[in-house]
């Protein structure tokens, strides 16, 4: 097939100029000239110039032949030193002075050249500022004095770490930052003399000394505000690395604390792998040492990391061996994070030779201890009893232990402040009753429940009839009636007096060799039948040879779902997969109700021996999502006379997808999907580039295509984005591709009018073009020297047209959105044309001045979800509650609307530190934790037809726990995937469809990494709303989710072929560069 290709024209409108600025918040706002809620902050700060010995001075510094200045009299508040170091910066100038008078200064700025650069030594080009006085100018000489620097700055309350949020009058007393220290060295604070970072272990022992330390310090960034690390993309770390030189030389106030093996409050008990110290002020992690410190450290270090490696390796494996450990110890170092790579510290990898003696007795000192404290269950772990002597850890004495594996408080991270007070929110997280009844179990004491309104009656579900099962095989098979004039099909059968017809559901006694169906995912619920059998209905009966046969199609027990131990015990969800199974498997009828849009769950009475099962979605194992099922799915028309399977017709479909089909000479099917010739089309890139081709089909020729050859930009990294994405070039360079490399169409016009041109780029996969040659020689096009294919162009103007008559006979979504923030979420639903918000919650004052005032149609509740939603359900039951007092001007509020004033989309984005990944000191009673809960009795409260819930990837893996009857008695058992398994049941159990994926922004036009979990609900009946696919080509992919079940959940993708999944786009992915880099150009038209 030939085809004509187009490349993305970039049309260059300015020069652009560098700019830096420093955002304390990410976001980059749009022409709209919406109020940005942020903060950009320009610091002033005092250049620096880099010495050839590697220390530092100011860019006015004197020359070397005279001692720099002392401190101004009257210095800022974050270079203000205090009076007791006075003497100590005194001694170290006059030192300074003398360690300099021989060396030469370092280039300025307008001098330096890169040359420059490779002269410098190499202790200068590790970027280590190397602040030391020593009497040898041996690198291994470990006995040395640190040199304060005079341009230092002096730990105190009123010093602020850039980017840093700062202390407001509300803040608790007890709240200390927590901040990364680089390049540090550890001293005695009197004498300046660097300590082995082992002493501080003794601390504690009452030695009269006090220990000090300097360091380049920036804020500790727990990456999900700003995520995880599935959104640190290569570009962030590259930033990262650039600021070095920017951030501040701290001397620290007197060391307080020394902590090592700090165990979260999550109760994994895994231990942190960082070794924090702390001051008066702040809570430090110690990063990457100094060059000079670091032989002082290292050792201490490496100890420090085997025995972290040894309690997670063991924890993960409790028959590890120390052979196997050691084995794999470098895979379980490079997969166990780390504020520091052992590559940084040691200069190498670790080996076997690492776990000698000395490590040995380390861990003998520490482990104990550290298991004994915070309840670590490895004591018999093969490993760990053979490098600890197998008696230590079972010895009941306790030792000292030195500070080590102390759960340290939740505060060492300052909270995020507002611009404006933040009031106090409720104290319990208000719940209704269905949402209540599943959530009460995994979350203690936190909840607040509304008195139920509902009618229970009906849940009491009598026994329709209690079935005789086969227990052995049965003795008499008989036929009964033939389906229809098949000789081999039959209807019905009797089996040993018990009469089975198709449309039975049936419990089947799986094969042994048949995996898929005898091996349980997750036997964990309290119903015997749902542990022990699969379900099936009967779609017909036949003869296989001698044996007698039914053709089943599968159901699944909520148990072996996703949902697994979080299910409903009652609850099976039918299947898209059916097999043959001998007549002799089936053990007994079950009772089934089959649940219509509108019926209300049965209440889970969690009866151990019930066989009242009911069903009402068809459940997808390769998408772990609960959907509606298909009407013809269930249908067994027995009056038809012949056999039907839902999901044999259905892998026939889809099976049929994956043949290319050529039926015409103008036209080839490839996964079902009709192309002709002059058709535009994506094809498969042939080298690294993950960005799709763009072309015309001119030929097809049996299975192969001819197109034209595209021509790529010759922009590289510069910015694009003061050019058009959507703007093509005509090319006349022709090659042939096989048709498995299309993956789907697109459609492109000649265009000129700027007008015309922003209405048809508007839709997806819409291009327009009107110049034609290569990039170096671009001339005019006409309007007829572009042909097309009349059918799909004719498609896509029915398909336009019937999307604008959509969205002009039916009325948009009234939507509500909670924890709504600025309305960085609401404001996209909105620009999505299908969506009004009318209703708009959030607590923090500031952040609802900003949305009220960006959207005055919008009634906005500054108050606590659980108050508002509390006072909606006793005025709907006929109280008379206090009007609520807005947290932003302390007037009262107007009720929440009525759930007779129909809402139609919640949405909102819920507290997401509590499930961030960077958040090691979660706390399970942390009432953040239940916002998801409070955001589901919205919809229980109000019957939306659609909700969406987004939330960071840790959400996903944020665990549950909930206590369990064993024979041992009640034991606390752990939920994996705990948060999606309730939220999911929970808007099961409400009416609704649900369905979720991991969404990578940078794919959608973000300039950065960042993932999020999106979950939609849709009512039973509704149609479910798509996830996007793919438009920018992101060149970091997205993460697979893997899910308790064993299975992979893959994100969207544009791929048509359901076995060859990929992350290609047709737009290259967009830039910070891009984002930011007309910035100068506005801030010129505005001065």
């Amino acid at each position: 097939m030939h085809v004509y290709l187009w490349t993305t024209f970039h049309s260059r409108l300015c020069q652009l100029l560098p700019v830096t600025l420093i955002l304390n918040a990410s976001l980059v706002m749009s022409k709209s000239g919406l109020i940005p809620y942020i903060d950009i902050v320009v610091p002033k700060r005092r250049a620096r110039q880099l010495s050839l010995n590697g220390s530092s001075t100011t860019s006015g510094s004197p020359s070397h032949s005279q001692p720099p200045e002392p401190p101004s009299p009257n210095p800022s508040p974050r270079k203000r030193r205090k009076t007791d170091k006075e003497s100590l910066v005194e001694l170290a100038l006059s030192n300074w002075m003398d360690v300099q008078s021989n060396l030469q200064l370092s280039p300025t700025a307008s001098e330096f050249t890169f040359e420059d650069v490779q002269k410098l030594p190499s202790s200068v080009a590790s970027s280590s500022k190397t602040n030391l006085l020593s009497d040898s100018q041996d690198e291994d000489d470990t006995d040395f004095v640190y040199r304060i620097d005079n341009d230092d700055c002096a730990e105190d309350g009123d010093f602020i770490v850039p980017g840093e949020t700062p202390r407001t009058d509300d803040d608790d007393e007890n709240e200390i930052p927590v901040r990364l220290l680089n390049d540090f060295t550890v001293y005695n604070a009197e004498t300046l003399k660097a300590v082995p970072i082992a002493e501080l272990i003794g601390m504690h022992l009452g030695r009269d000394i006090t220990y000090g330390a300097s360091g380049l310090v920036k804020p500790w960034i727990v990456p999900d505000d700003f995520e995880s690390e599935d959104e640190d993309d290569q570009s962030d770390k590259q930033d990262s690395e650039s600021s070095a030189a920017d951030e501040d030389r701290i001397t620290l106030s007197k060391i307080l604390e020394f902590s090592i093996h700090s165990l979260p409050e999550d109760n994994d008990k895994k231990p942190d792998s960082k070794i924090y110290i702390r001051t008066k002020f702040a809570w430090y992690i110690l990063g990457i040492p100094s060059k000079s410190y670091n032989p002082l450290f290292w050792d201490f270090w490496l100890k420090h990391r085997l025995l972290h490696l040894l309690v997670v390796a063991a924890l993960e494996d409790h028959k590890l061996t120390c052979e196997t450990f050691i084995q794999n110890l470098r895979e379980c170092d490079r997969n166990e994070e780390s504020v520091v790579s052992t590559q940084e510290i040691l200069g190498r990898e670790l080996s076997k030779d690492d776990v000698n003696e000395e490590t040995q007795a380390y861990i003998i000192s520490c482990l104990p201890d550290l298991c004994k404290q915070n309840g670590i269950p490895i004591s018999r772990v093969p490993a760990v009893r053979k490098l600890t002597l197998c008696e230590v850890l079972d010895d009941d004495s306790s030792g000292h232990s030195s500070g080590k594996g102390r759960r340290r408080k939740d505060d060492r991270s300052m909270s995020s402040k507002g611009l404006l007070k933040k009031e106090t929110g409720a104290s319990k997280t208000y719940l209704t009753p269905i949402v209540n009844h599943i959530a009460q179990d995994f979350f203690k004491g936190s909840l607040e429940v509304a008195e139920s309104m509902l009618d229970h009656e009906h849940d009491e579900t009598l026994q329709q009839c209690d079935h005789k099962g086969h227990e052995t095989n049965p003795k008499k098979i008989v036929w009964s009636k033939h389906l229809g004039q098949e000789s081999n099909i039959y209807q019905s059968v009797i089996v040993d007096g018990i009469i089975y017809q198709v449309g039975d559901v049936v419990m089947v006694e799986p094969e042994h060799n048949d995996e898929s169906r005898s091996k349980p995912i997750a036997s964990c619920t309290n119903n015997r039948y749902g542990n022990r059998w699969w379900f099936c209905q009967i779609q017909y009966f036949h003869e296989k040879g001698s044996v007698k046969m039914f053709h089943g199609q599968w159901f699944a027990h909520g148990c072996k779902t996703l949902l697994q131990e979080a299910s409903h015990s009652q609850a099976l969800y039918l299947l898209a997969t059916c097999d043959d199974n001998p007549i002799t498997s089936i053990f007994k009828k079950c009772n089934i109700t089959f649940l219509h849009p509108g019926d209300n769950e049965v209440h889970d009475q969690q009866d151990h021996d019930s066989n009242d099962f009911h069903c009402g979605l068809m459940y997808s194992e390769e998408y772990a999502e609960f959907l509606d099922i298909p009407p013809e799915a269930l249908v067994n028309d027995l009056t038809s006379g012949s056999k039907f399977c839902y999901a044999c017709d259905r892998k026939v479909k889809t099976d049929s997808i994956q043949i290319i089909k050529n039926p015409q000479s103008n036209t080839i099917i490839v996964h079902g999907l009709q192309y002709h010739i002059n058709e535009f089309i994506y094809i498969h890139p042939t080298g690294p580039s993950k960005v799709l081709d763009i072309g015309q089909i001119k030929k097809i020729d049996q299975l192969q295509i001819h197109k034209k050859k595209p021509f790529l930009s010759g922009l590289n990294n510069e910015s694009f984005l003061i050019c058009d994405e959507c703007h093509l070039f005509f090319t006349n360079d022709e090659i042939v591709i096989s048709a498995h490399q299309l993956d789907g169409k697109c459609h492109i016009s000649f265009m000129t009018d700027e007008n015309k041109i922003q209405q048809w780029i508007k839709h997806n996969d819409h291009y327009y073009v009107n110049q034609e040659g290569d990039e170096e020689h671009l001339t005019p096009m006409d309007d007829e020297d572009i042909k097309h294919c009349k059918i799909c162009r004719n498609e896509d103007r029915e398909r336009r047209t019937m999307t604008k008559k959509f969205g002009l006979t039916n009325s948009k979504l009234v939507g509500m959105e909670l924890f709504s923030g600025a309305g960085g979420l609401g404001i996209g639903m909105n620009l999505s044309g299908f969506v009004e918000t009318k209703y708009a919650i959030e607590l923090w004052p500031s952040a609802a001045k900003t949305y009220k005032t960006n959207h005055p149609d919008v009634t906005v509740y500054c108050q606590d979800s659980s108050n508002l939603l509390k006072h909606a359900v006793e005025k709907r039951s006929g109280k008379k509650p206090v009007p609520l007092k807005s947290y932003l001007d302390k007037k009262s509020l107007p009720p929440l609307p009525d759930p007779h004033e129909k809402i139609d989309f919640i949405f909102g984005g819920p507290p997401c530190q509590p499930f961030s990944r960077a958040n090691h000191t979660k706390q399970r009673n942390d009432i953040r934790t239940t916002m998801p809960c409070n955001m589901l009795s919205y919809v229980e409260h109000y019957e939306p037809n659609y909700f969406l819930l987004e939330n960071v990837a840790g959400f996903l893996d944020h665990k549950l726990y909930d206590m369990h009857e064993t024979e041992a008695g009640l034991v606390e058992c752990e939920i994996k995937f705990g948060m999606v398994k309730l939220v999911m049941r929970t808007l099961i159990s409400l009416g609704y469809q649900v369905r979720f994926r991991l969404l990578q922004a940078g794919q959608y036009g973000v300039p950065q990494s960042r993932q999020r979990v999106i979950f939609w609900g849709a009512k039973r009946g509704l149609p479910m709303p798509e996830f996007p696919v793919p438009v920018y080509a992101f060149p970091k992919s997205n993460t697979r989710i893997t899910l308790p079940t064993g299975k992979m959940l893959d994100p969207p993708t544009r791929s048509r072929d359901p076995d060859e999944f990929h992350y290609l786009a047709p737009l290259r992915p967009i830039t910070v560069l891009d984002a930011i880099s007309d910035l100068v150009c506005r801030l010129a038209q505005s001065i």
